[in-house]
Parts: C-alpha cells; sequence; structure tokens
C-alpha cells in the first residue's frame, strides 16, 4: 500500500478540508456525500484498504488512510451536523445463495479502494459464508459490482437533472422516474422477509416500463396521458417506439423478452412465482432501468467498477485446474461494457518480427468498431503501424490486487491500424477522442502526431482465466 510521505499536521488538514468542501460545493454534491469523496481528493496517492474488516488503525498515521478518512467524517459531522449523515446506502439488490434469497446493501462509495462485500449480506451467518464455493463468492461479486454499477446509473441521472438546473437548462419534469424509484425499492422490499415473489415482479415490470415511458417523453415529446392511452403496458411496443432514438444492446433486449412475460395482473395471482425468478425478473428491471437513466443522461455512461478484497473464506479456497471451456460469441458491445471507464490500453505491433508493445490512449467511436489513438510520426510504433498494419489492442481492468485471479476481465481486439487522413472524417474522429482525453488537444493538433484509426476485425474476451467469449 501507499503511504503519504509527508504527515499532515492538524491545519494543514482543516486548511485542505475547507478548499475541498468549498471545490465539492461549487460542483452540487450533496452535503451527506462530500466525506466519501472527499477521501480521494485528500489522499490521491493512496490504494490501501479503507472499509474493509480487520483493518488496524494502529498501523497508519493520524492522517493516513482509514484514520484519514475517519477525520473527514467528524469533520462533515461538526461542521454540517445532522446534514452530513443522510442514509449511507444507495439501495438493495437481491441475490440467490445455496436457493434462498438474500439482500446485499449496496454502500454509498466514491473511489474507496476495497470492499469487504459479505458484511453487506443482510441475514449472512458466519457458518453459511465458511461453506461458500469459490464459484459462489465469484457469482456474489459480480452481482455485487453490477448492482453497484447499474444503481449508480441512477443517481448520476439524478446529479446530471440536478446540474442541469442550476444551470438554468432545467427540462420538462419527467412524470415517470420518481414513481420508477419507488418501484425499484418496493420490488426488493416484497423481497425481504414477508416475502411476495409476485409484488415484486409486478414492481420489476412497472420499474422497466416506467423507465423506457421516461425515455419516450424524453425523446419524443408525448406526453404521459398521449402514452399510457397508446401503448397500455405494453413494454415491447415502447421499446419499439424506442428504438427509432436509440440502439438497444442485445442483453437489454434479452431482458426485455423475458420481462415482458408478466403483465400487470401477476400481482393479484393466485400462482406465486418462484424466488429464483423473481429475483431474475429484478435483475431484468434492473439492468433494463439502468441502461434507460444512461440514455437519459445525455450521454456515454464510463462504468467504474469497485475492486473487491478477498474475503477469509476466498483465501482459504484452493484453485482446481479445470478443462479448458469452449468459447462462446458475445455482442461487442457487451464485450467492451466492462472495460467502459478505461482511458488507456496497450498496442502490439510488429518489429522485424517480433512483438513490439506501447501504451496509448484510447477513444472508441459511438458504434464500437473503431479505435483511435495518436503518436508522434518519430515514435516506433508509428512506423511499425507503416510497416505492418496488422496489429492487435489489449484492455482490461487489473486492480493490481490478489481479488485479480478471480475478478479480472481482459479483451484482446484484432484489427488493422491506419493514419487518419485530412479532412470531415478526420474531423470527427478528432471530436471524438479530444472529449475523451480533453488534455491532449494541443497533442492532436501538432503537425508531427497522426491520428491512428484502428479498425476492429475480431475480439477475444476472457473472464476468470478460463470463460472465453469471441466476436463475431
Amino acid at each position: 500500500m501507499n503511504k503519504d510521505l509527508t504527515p499532515m499536521t492538524a491545519d494543514d488538514f482543516h486548511e485542505k478540508m475547507r478548499l475541498i468542501d468549498a471545490e465539492l460545493s461549487q460542483k452540487g454534491v450533496p452535503v451527506y456525500e462530500r466525506s466519501f469523496q472527499a477521501f480521494p481528493i485528500a489522499a490521491p496517492d493512496y490504494n490501501g484498504p479503507l472499509m474493509s474488516s480487520g483493518i488496524d488503525s494502529s498501523e497508519y498515521g493520524e492522517y493516513e488512510g482509514p484514520n484519514l478518512l475517519g477525520k473527514i467524517h467528524n469533520w462533515y459531522k461538526q461542521i454540517y451536523g445532522k446534514r452530513a449523515s443522510a442514509a449511507r446506502d444507495l439501495g438493495r439488490i437481491p441475490i440467490i445463495i445455496k436457493d434462498d434469497t438474500y439482500l446485499v446493501r449496496l454502500p454509498l462509495v466514491y473511489e474507496i479502494p476495497e470492499i469487504n462485500i459479505l458484511p453487506f449480506v443482510d441475514g449472512l451467518t458466519p457458518a453459511v459464508a465458511r461453506r461458500l464455493s469459490a464459484a459462489e463468492l465469484n457469482e456474489i461479486r459480480n452481482k455485487f459490482i453490477e448492482g453497484y454499477t447499474l444503481t449508480r446509473k441512477f443517481e448520476d441521472l439524478y446529479s446530471q437533472l440536478g446540474v442541469e438546473e442550476t444551470k438554468g437548462t432545467k427540462r420538462k419534469s419527467d412524470p415517470f422516474l420518481d414513481s420508477a424509484m419507488q418501484d425499484k425499492d418496493a420490488a426488493v422490499d416484497c423481497l425481504d422477509e414477508e416475502l411476495d415473489t409476485n409484488g415484486a415482479v409486478f414492481h420489476s415490470q412497472q420499474l422497466t416500463e416506467k423507465m423506457l415511458n421516461a425515455v419516450l417523453f424524453h425523446f419524443n415529446g408525448m406526453s404521459e396521458e398521449d402514452i399510457n392511452k397508446k401503448y397500455k403496458h405494453r413494454i415491447i411496443d415502447i421499446y419499439k417506439a424506442i428504438s427509432g432514438y436509440a440502439k438497444f444492446p442485445a442483453r437489454i433486449i434479452s431482458e426485455l423478452n423475458f420481462i415482458s412475460r408478466y403483465k400487470m395482473s401477476i400481482k393479484d395471482a393466485k400462482r406465486q412465482v418462484s424466488s429464483s425468478d423473481a429475483v431474475k425478473a429484478f435483475w431484468s428491471g434492473l439492468r433494463i432501468g439502468g441502461f434507460c437513466a444512461t440514455l437519459l443522461s445525455g450521454y456515454k455512461k464510463r462504468v467504474q467498477s469497485l475492486p473487491i478484497t478477498s474475503t477469509k473464506e476466498e483465501s482459504r479456497m484452493k484453485r482446481k485446474g479445470s478443462e479448458a471451456k469452449p468459447a462462446r460469441q458475445m455482442p461487442i458491445e457487451e464485450m467492451l461494457a466492462p472495460f467502459e471507464a478505461l482511458r488507456v490500453g496497450v498496442l502490439a505491433t510488429v518489429e522485424e518480427g517480433r512483438p513490439y508493445t506501447s501504451i496509448i490512449a484510447f477513444a472508441l467511436t459511438p458504434d464500437r468498431r473503431t479505435l483511435l489513438f495518436t503518436t508522434s510520426s518519430s515514435t516506433r510504433k508509428y512506423r511499425n503501424i507503416i510497416s505492418q498494419p496488422a496489429v492487435s489492442i489489449l484492455l482490461d481492468n487489473r486492480s493490481q490486487s490478489a481479488g485479480d485471479i478471480n475478478s479480472a476481465q481482459a479483451v484482446t481486439l484484432l484489427g488493422t491500424a491506419k493514419k487518419v487522413r485530412a479532412g470531415a472524417k478526420k474531423e470527427q474522429y478528432k471530436a471524438i477522442f479530444v472529449n475523451r482525453h480533453p488534455e491532449l488537444a494541443d497533442f492532436i493538433d501538432d503537425p508531427g502526431t497522426a491520428l491512428i484509426a484502428f479498425t476492429l476485425q475480431q475480439a477475444v474476451h476472457v473472464a476468470r482465466f478460463e470463460d472465453v467469449s469471441v466476436w463475431p
């Protein structure tokens, strides 16, 4: 772990906090969120544990790591009182563990390096936790990460709406959003102790319908009355109307087909839906709703996965050898989704018959078929590309932690690279690249800089070292 090289004094801390709080206030960050967002600003180089269980605070300086996080929380409590103590959970998600339904709390976290997941699983006893297999632990981890990411999409949408309001560009009030959020929470509540699977499916279906209606309301301009009158809860028809404004990934279409099987009457049906199907229905609604929230935010969200610390249960597991699994087909959009937050990748070119690798800052075109990067025309990689345009690019989400052995994913992109010549296409590509990397705006305009377009021809995705998927 990184330790602060220069110890912070109390005066330094208070002065720094005043500046950080002013910065976050100017950005419109709510008071109860600021203590989490303040930490990475106060300690940008820290990469150790903060919220994991078993942390010995005596190993850290007074203004370092978890102790600094505690100081920041206390500072906000002293300055803002109860306003700084709002609920810290984003919500809950249901998962199936050993054929039983459990609810997992999603903590309000901002770029926290490590989180131990199992304490957030309500009702999970130590005895059950000890019996979890490596595959079950992986499933819990993956669901937590996906649930957190999807839930943040809703939070990001409301933050975006708040920013627009402060800038005086508030959009027309959407009659569906708040009700959809209520259905999201109600679906989870139905899967709590007094299990109501039909109610969970009903609210998940309503979450889906209302988020789709919100997109239709925003893009089409139809009124609430006209939408309800024309589509009358027909989810697939609403989707078809929206598809003219936005392209839906194959996975989202699959979720739509699943959730549309249920009608509003499911709530009062005598036959109860199974717990597993109710949980599946919730996840369909959450995925569709998260996708709609992204559309409503007005720009492509960069997904940030939470690095997860290994639990004691995982540590005792021994990895077992297994035969290689056959590769499966995966849409390129789904394949690239885990790497949306990446800004750099590794380029492999050929130099005199040998591989040569370089780190590149890249940007993807909206259709995910072209990857753009820049380089000086005097570099080895540029000369290699001119000599041999066939190249490959590696994208991965390693966190350089022990958890990578089970959670890291990588995709190898195969294709050809070519310098983009002057013209309308180059200006279009430049805009895409600079939007992703504004810090390189001057570099891309330098006469000695080449803008390279990598045309994607094949892709191979690997997860957990053995789950292989290919495109096309």
